[in-house]
């Protein structure tokens, strides 16, 4: 099995190595969110995909912020269908969580807000996925959508 660290250059480069994401990319994405962020280094980190260290050492990618992203929206969206909807069962409660905490949703708002522009990655069925976020958005923006609870 030959190694993916092929390249005489990946070889040497230090753990993490990547291009910087300039700061004017890091403007907009503060920009689209309206929010300023005291460290930098935590958007960087939330928009790169392990994908975009390759062939170099793999360094910081998304998915710490992603695992801590993941608890605090949960307990967030949990917090306001509880309250919002305050007659429900625990299963309908279930799902409606879980339809607002969902990946391909969650993408999608991504999508309608531009965010996707500034992934960081090197994998190509990632742009696929995008493709399909984005016909997928166009089609609930003319209301081809419904969560049944």
């Amino acid at each position: 099995m030959q190694s993916v660290w092929t390249e005489p250059h990946a070889q040497d480069a230090p753990p993490g190595f990547v291009p910087a994401m300039c700061p004017g990319e890091v403007a907009a994405v503060e920009s689209l969110l309206g929010y300023e962020f005291g460290d930098k280094s935590l958007v960087v980190e939330a928009l790169t995909h392990g994908s975009f260290y390759y062939p170099y050492r793999p360094g910081v990618t998304y998915e710490r912020l992603e695992y801590l992203g993941d608890a605090v929206l949960t307990c967030v969206v949990s917090r306001e269908v509880f309250v919002t909807y305050g007659q429900l069962q625990p299963g309908p409660l279930t799902r409606l969580r879980a339809a607002n905490v969902d990946k391909e949703k969650l993408a999608r708002v991504a999508v309608v807000h531009g965010l996707h522009r500034f992934l960081r990655h090197k994998a190509p069925n990632l742009d696929g996925q995008k493709s399909f976020v984005v016909q997928y958005s166009d089609l609930q923006a003319i209301g081809h959508e419904r969560v049944e609870i």
